[in-house]
């Protein structure tokens, strides 16, 4: 199995560069974190951030219907985010499910796509909203799935899914309770979902 601690160290080096876009993470994480669940927020300013955020990360390319669309597409997935933070202590599949398939209604419905664009929104772009505002689940996009599956070749012994789905939840959070003692020292600047998201990314991404 590689090492987890030293596999972060490397992601790191990166994320700690001044303005590179690893960063954006961590500006729209905190900012739902801090200051959008606060009286006085700024929906525009939260959806902002969403938008940029997730133009780092891809999710802006040709061939993407959010293309089409400024960041006023997010302020309804703004409001739909503060729903369920305020009614849900704890992020298990079941809520994580509702607010995904909430956000998946959101975008078909109002979001501007070109007649041969896909009408629904990807996995990958629904995970990485959830991971870059609550934090409650890796993106499933292309790396880190990759790094499922090279996981998967090392050690059989805990079987990860590359699907969002409940089994594969609870298959993260054995993995991740299992080899404990190498997240631990990142724990007090990242929640336990991004520290699985970097680390199966960067696996993922080395071998890709």
């Amino acid at each position: 199995m590689r090492n987890i601690r030293e596999t972060l160290q490397t992601f790191l080096e990166f994320e700690e560069k001044q303005h590179h876009r690893f960063n954006s993470w961590r500006h729209c994480y905190n900012h739902f974190q801090n200051e959008y669940f606060k009286e006085n927020s700024s929906d525009e300013t939260a959806a902002l951030h969403l938008g940029f955020y997730l133009a780092s990360w891809g999710m802006y390319r040709g061939s993407t219907f959010l293309l089409q669309n400024d960041y006023t597409v997010h302020l309804s997935v703004v409001q739909i985010l503060k729903k369920h933070y305020l009614a849900t202590a704890n992020f298990d599949y079941a809520a994580m499910r509702s607010i995904a398939d909430e956000i998946t209604q959101h975008y078909e419905t109002h979001a501007n796509k070109n007649a041969k664009e896909n009408r629904t929104a990807s996995k990958t772009l629904i995970t990485k909203i959830l991971l870059g505002t609550l934090g409650c689940i890796p993106a499933y996009d292309r790396y880190f799935i990759d790094g499922l599956l090279l996981q998967n070749k090392a050690d059989k012994s805990n079987k990860l899914i590359k699907k969002f789905n409940q089994a594969s939840i609870e298959a993260l959070n054995n993995f991740y309770q299992e080899n404990q003692s190498e997240f631990e020292p990142f724990e007090d600047k990242y929640p336990k979902m991004k520290l699985l998201d970097m680390y199966f990314w960067k696996v993922g991404f080395d071998r890709g």
